[in-house]
Order: structure tokens, then C-alpha cells, then sequence
């Protein structure tokens, strides 16, 4: 069997950002607001770390 190797992406600054901001007790409009995305945009950032 065949395995490729699973390569781990650096997130992007504005995910880091959105991840940090809703760690602080930020809401998601609000972070979403901030950095001029969709809501969920940042629920997909914020699911990313768990």
C-alpha cells in the first residue's frame, strides 16, 4: 500500500487572527467584522484548531 505523506499548511495570518480574537471571548460577527469576512469564514478558522 501506497502512503503519502500529509503535509501540514501554515494558516493564514487572518485565521491566526480570528483564532486569537475568539480565544479573547470575541463573537464571531464581531471577529468576522474585523477582518472582512463571512461568519463563516470564521467558524471554519475557529473549527480548524480543534
Amino acid at each position: 500500500m501506497l502512503r503519502l505523506a500529509t503535509v501540514a499548511t501554515p494558516l493564514p495570518d487572518r485565521a491566526l487572527t480570528a483564532i486569537r480574537l475568539g480565544r479573547d471571548g470575541w463573537r464571531i460577527n464581531d471577529i468576522a467584522q474585523v477582518l472582512g469576512c463571512s461568519r463563516r469564514t470564521v467558524q471554519r478558522y475557529l473549527r480548524s484548531v480543534r
